[in-house]
């Protein structure tokens, strides 16, 4: 299609309402490459795709909850790759929304619809969502139920960190070494437990310097009767860690097992999520699904510009192809001249998309093969053309393009110049 006249007849605005229907950030990336197609049967089967979307929302909405945008995060699994925690509550959120979706479909589309069969491309593993919410949350924390080596070594923590702390309570509750602190608070520096000594009373606190304040005045000691349970409380956070790392690689063996499943998951829930936005923009607009002719006649009954405000919209009704292929519209300013031309080539666009159009019902669209639009009053700076000789130019161009399937809209031939001459 002509670049020049989607943009003229704004078919990018229609796009972005299309966009604001998607569910997934998936079908919203996707939304922003849309095109009309000049295939007759592709047509047909948009619209057919469409209108089973029309007829499902009609009764029930079909929840896309949850499907987030995994692609890097089964890219990377499938290669061997680790995921975090975070990566692997995303990957459980998929395949929760996912398995709803599938579920969904399977009860409510009918068998050999489009609905149905994109739908069989999702994935259900009930078994892998399972693991998955048993080990990790939404926060990105590795949870004790992963598995019980990771609960016995953070229990052990747990009693160690109290040990610890119980020792050092007593210590700075202590009338003999509290005249020998700045304040009676346990601290913590690189990773161990201090008590902030004086500095003139090092001696009297036997320990190891891990600090000191900027001003040299505190120095921050764990004390010798901390050390064994603190190497102890080391030991095992590197068990922790270790423990940790053996989950995720784990799991993200199995969800790299599914990689393959799952970018069809991904592709199936992307095309989903856009055949339902058609049928919500469909709803939202009152549209009607218009008879896709071969022929090149085109009728559009009651047709309401979807740009114009509902309360500021004249309804039009339009017909060419049949026993006329050329249309003169005639009237005078603010009359609803370029309005017309402008709805008459969006709506063809739009159904060329797959989109349903506001207009009555007994309303027929071909598929054209191009259109072309010369609208506006554009004046082209940069080969320093007046309008009149800027419309020429285009006209010259959609001339040479156009063919016996095209259709092609001008707006005020020969505006821009003396009347006698631009007639």
């Amino acid at each position: 299609m002509n670049p020049r006249s989607l943009r003229l007849l704004e078919l990018d605005k229609i796009i972005d309402m299309l966009e604001e229907k998607c569910a997934t950030s998936m079908g919203a990336a996707r939304i922003q490459g849309l095109y009309p197609r000049t295939d007759f049967d592709q047509v047909l089967s948009l619209q057919e795709q469409t209108r089973e979307a029309v007829d499902m929302l009609s009764k029930e909405e079909p929840s896309l909850s949850g499907l987030v945008d995994i692609g890097q995060e089964v890219n990377r699994a499938g290669k061997g790759g680790m995921l975090d925690a975070t990566q692997l509550y995303r990957v459980a959120i998929f395949l929760s929304g996912s398995m709803t979706l599938k579920r969904f479909m399977k009860n409510k589309a009918p068998r050999e619809s489009w609905l149905f069969l994109a739908a069989q491309g999702l994935v259900e593993l009930p078994e892998l969502i399972t693991q998955l919410n048993r080990a990790v949350d939404r926060e990105g924390n590795v949870l004790d139920t992963a598995s019980s080596d990771l609960r016995s070594i953070r229990r052990k923590l747990e009693t160690a960190h109290s040990r610890l702390r119980d020792r050092l309570d007593s210590m700075i509750k202590s009338a003999t070494i509290q005249k020998y602190l700045q304040e009676n608070l346990i601290t913590q520096r690189n990773g161990r437990y201090c008590l902030p000594v004086k500095s003139e009373y090092r001696a009297q606190v036997p320990g190891v310097v891990h600090d000191q304040s900027a001003s040299g005045a505190t120095l921050f000691i764990e004390p010798l009767v901390a050390v064994d349970t603190s190497n102890e409380i080391t030991g095992l956070e590197r068990q922790e860690q270790a423990e940790i790392e053996k989950i995720l690689r784990d799991l993200s063996g199995q969800v790299g097992n599914y990689s393959e499943d799952l970018s069809v998951a991904l592709e199936s829930a992307r095309d989903l999520d856009i055949v339902l936005a058609r049928g919500k923009l469909a709803l939202a607009m009152e549209g009607t699904g218009p008879e896709i002719r071969s022929d090149n006649q085109l009728k559009l009954v009651q047709a309401r510009h979807p740009l114009l405000p509902v309360r500021d919209v004249v309804p039009i009704t339009v017909t060419l192809g049949g026993e006329y292929t050329i249309l003169v519209v005639t009237g005078p300013n603010t009359g609803g001249k370029t309005v017309t031309l402008k709805t008459v080539g969006l709506f063809c666009l739009m159904a060329q998309c797959g989109l349903w159009l506001p207009v009555s019902s007994g309303s027929s669209v071909p598929v054209y093969s191009n259109i072309f639009a010369d609208i506006g009053d554009e004046q082209s700076i940069e080969q320093s053309l007046s309008t009149f000789s800027s419309h020429m130019t285009n006209i010259i161009k959609i001339m040479a393009e156009a063919d016996r399937h095209s259709l092609v809209l001008l707006d005020e031939l020969g505006a821009g110049t003396d009347p006698a001459e631009g007639a």
